[in-house]
């Protein structure tokens, strides 16, 4: 059966790309034609130093390798994008972790506003990347977490759970940007949403953490690692939804 036969539209649009790519090489041939013509395939005396079809792929085969360096080109440019922004995501989290005070085990930092804004902003894929290469840094011993600790002790200690499940606090706002919304602030809400659910996840994780790493009550563990910290959380998920609604459409 032909694409009259239903007229779909598929088959219209297809249609249409092949008369469309058929033109080009249509205007390509000629101009090669015109060019070849002028005097670059022509001798003296009417004989044709290059035949017209040589000369024709000649150009084509140039143009092609013209097309494959640019594709290179644009790649080596998209990888450094990427790396840029990761690299980006990365220092803000440690810049915000350096901003803490001292309020029991877990000092107040602006580490879940941060890690919330780079899930949001990055996508699921560069934000756990971001998070877990900050991760990563304080393994190593490189002073990225909050009062400037790193290694195992700071990573594996009774608050070193928090820290992982930051990895949930980025990926689940992430997720959620993924949702067809357009209006502002629907937007704003689902990417709150997003981090609240995150913000449970990381909760979750760290207070069995802690309960593993003290042997004590689930309870107990609540009252020092978590309540303290719920209504500055929300305000600091509540910026970092308007900021992401905000800015996303400036990274892409």
């Amino acid at each position: 059966m032909s694409c009259s036969t239903f007229a779909s539209t598929p088959c219209r649009r297809s249609a249409r790309h092949s008369r469309k790519h058929a033109a080009r090489r249509g205007k390509f041939a000629s101009a090669c034609f015109a060019f070849w013509k002028k005097g670059k395939g022509v001798k003296k005396g009417g004989k044709n130093a290059v035949p017209l079809d040589f000369f024709i792929k000649l150009c084509y085969d140039n143009r092609m390798k013209k097309s494959a360096n640019n594709t290179a080109s644009k790649r080596f440019r998209s990888a450094a994008r990427e790396i840029a922004y990761i690299g980006l995501a990365v220092a803000v989290i440690t810049v915000c972790a350096w901003i803490s005070l001292p309020v029991g085990p877990i000092p107040f930092t602006l580490q879940t506003l941060s890690v919330a804004l780079v899930g949001g902003l990055l996508g699921w894929k560069r934000g756990t990347a971001a998070v877990a290469l900050y991760i990563l840094m304080g393994l190593v011993g490189i002073p990225v977490f909050a009062g400037f600790r790193s290694g195992v002790v700071a990573l594996f200690g009774p608050t070193g759970g928090y820290i992982f499940g930051f990895l949930f606090a980025a990926l689940l706002p992430a997720l959620f940007k993924l949702l067809p919304v357009k209006k502002f602030w629907a937007r704003t809400a689902l990417f709150y949403l997003g981090n609240l659910l995150g913000l449970t996840v990381c909760y979750f994780f760290g207070t069995v953490w802690f309960v593993l790493m003290f042997d004590c009550t689930v309870g107990y563990a609540l009252t020092l690692c978590v309540t303290p910290y719920i209504l500055p959380d929300l305000v600091k998920l509540a910026v970092a939804a308007f900021l992401t609604a905000r800015l996303e459409k400036y990274l892409r």
